[in-house]
C-alpha cells in the first residue's frame, strides 16, 4: 500500500476541496446524536486518520467509516464498533484490458454516436445524481455547492476531471467525475440521464476515463465500489478485480432514524 501521504484522499488539498477541515473523518453532532463518517464525496479514509479520532467517538454515536483498501483501522480498547468487510473493484492499469463481450456491445453502440467532452460545469451532474437517488426512492444528501466546489478544486489543482456524453446535437446523456493521485484514477461521483437509460453512456464515459488514466501512466483505476449487485457485475465487466474494503459500523439509535425520517418528511411537504 502507498504511504498516506501520496494518497489523494488523506492530502491537505483534498481536505481542503471538500471543506473537510484537517480530517477526512468527519465527526459532528446531528440532530442530537454524534456522528462519525466519510467527509462529503470521500470514498476512503485511512487508518492513521482513524487512530487520532478513536478515542472520541462517544459510546452510542452512528458509525460508518470507509477505509482504503488494504488499511486496517486499530481499534481502542473495549471498542464497541463493528469492523466489517465490504470490496471495491480496482482495474490493473499495466495489464492489457480485457472488457467482457457484452461490455464490447455497450461501446460499440455508444461510439457510434456519443462524443465526451471536459467541463467545469456541475448542474447536469449534479442533476443526474439526483435522479439516481430519487428512482431509488431515497434523497441525495450531498449539496450542490460541495460538489461544486470539490470539482473545481480538483480542475484548478490538476487533479480531477468532469466529463461528460452527449450527442451531435449536443443532448447529454451521462456525466462522470474522476479524481487521481500519484498511483490511482478513482471515480467518485457520475450519473447517466435517466431519461435515457439505454444509451451505454457510462460504458462510453468509464472506458475514456481508463484510457485517461492510462495515459497520464497511472497505475489502477479504482471503481470506488458498489453494494448494488447490478452495478458491481457493470463494473466488473471492466475486467477489474475485486479487493477488500474495511468498514467501521455502529447503528444509529432508532429514536434518531425516526426524528431523521420526521425532519424529511416535514421538509417534503413544506418545500
Amino acid at each position: 500500500m502507498s504511504s498516506s501521504s501520496t494518497i489523494l484522499f488523506a492530502q491537505d488539498k483534498w481536505l481542503a476541496a471538500v471543506r473537510a477541515g484537517k480530517s477526512a473523518i468527519q465527526l459532528e453532532r446531528v440532530a442530537g446524536l454524534q456522528r462519525c463518517c466519510n467527509a462529503p464525496l470521500t470514498p476512503y479514509v485511512t487508518g492513521e486518520t482513524f487512530v487520532g479520532i478513536a478515542d472520541k467517538i462517544a459510546k452510542n454515536a452512528y458509525v460508518d467509516l470507509r477505509f482504503y483498501p488494504n488499511s486496517t483501522p486499530k481499534f481502542p480498547a473495549n471498542s464497541r464498533l463493528k469492523l466489517l468487510e465490504a470490496h471495491t473493484r480496482v482495474l490493473d492499469l499495466n495489464s492489457d484490458l480485457t472488457y467482457s463481450s457484452a461490455l464490447q456491445r455497450q461501446l460499440r453502440k455508444a461510439q457510434s454516436y456519443l462524443k465526451s467532452t471536459s467541463s467545469s460545469d456541475i448542474d447536469l451532474l449534479f442533476q443526474f445524481m439526483q435522479g439516481v437517488y430519487a428512482g431509488r426512492g431515497s434523497d441525495l444528501s450531498l449539496r450542490k455547492s460541495q460538489l461544486q466546489d470539490a470539482v473545481n478544486a480538483s480542475l484548478e489543482g490538476d487533479f480531477g476531471e468532469l466529463i461528460y456524453a452527449l450527442d451531435s446535437d449536443d443532448k447529454v446523456y451521462g456525466a462522470l467525475w474522476l479524481v487521481w493521485d500519484e498511483q490511482t484514477m478513482y471515480y467518485v461521483a457520475g450519473a447517466r440521464n435517466e431519461v435515457m437509460k439505454d444509451s451505454a453512456a457510462m460504458s462510453f464515459l468509464l472506458d475514456a476515463a481508463i484510457h485517461l488514466a492510462k495515459q497520464k501512466g497511472l497505475q489502477s483505476f479504482d471503481f470506488c465500489g458498489s453494494s448494488i449487485e447490478g452495478i458491481d457485475r457493470f463494473f466488473a465487466g471492466f475486467g477489474a478485480e475485486r479487493v477488500k474494503v474495511l468498514r467501521v459500523f455502529q447503528a444509529a439509535p432508532f429514536w434518531w432514524k425516526w426524528l431523521r425520517k420526521g425532519v424529511r418528511v416535514i421538509k417534503g411537504i413544506v418545500g
